[in-house]
């Protein structure tokens, strides 16, 4: 599952289907921020600088070039957090 900052979701989520099957969510979980600020990080990596990650779901998406699809729907979301991730692997990648 890839997810920004959807540690509470997941949770929402465990906290109904454990109980009927008896574990939580299996899937192994990829938190795009995570992935982002470790993305930057690499950038100063030989530097003495510590840099300010601003790990706002907007200034991500401005960072990567990325459009807004409008925040706060569910789908846009979601399409919107596949787009950085899919972004953030291309450049690990190059």
């Amino acid at each position: 599952m890839v997810g920004y900052y959807f540690e509470f979701d997941v949770a929402m989520v465990n906290r109904i289907i454990k109980p009927r099957l008896g574990v939580g969510l299996p899937n192994p979980q990829i938190e795009v921020s995570g992935m982002y600020h470790a993305f930057e990080m690499e950038k100063y990596k030989r530097s003495c600088i510590e840099p300010n990650v601003d790990l706002s779901f907007d200034s991500i998406l401005k960072k990567l070039s990325l459009p807004n699809l409008g925040q706060h729907d569910a789908f846009s979301d979601a399409l919107m957090t596949v787009l950085i991730f899919v972004k953030l692997q291309q450049d690990r990648e190059n």
